[in-house]
């Protein structure tokens, strides 16, 4: 007897500002933020986890 299983899919979306520089994601209802210096010359300085029930 066989059993079939489900795969998983990912559901990722990105958000990029003006210049094009990505300021939030979106992977399977979990937010996360990224927050840059004011030159954003070392990339995301924080990031902040907001996840949808």
């Amino acid at each position: 007897m066989a059993q079939a299983t489900k795969t998983r899919v990912l559901n990722a979306h990105s958000v990029y500002d003006a210049p094009g520089t990505r300021v939030a994601e979106n992977v399977n209802k979990v937010w996360r933020f990224l927050v840059y210096d004011i030159e954003e010359k070392m990339g995301p300085t924080c990031s902040i986890a907001i996840s949808q029930v």
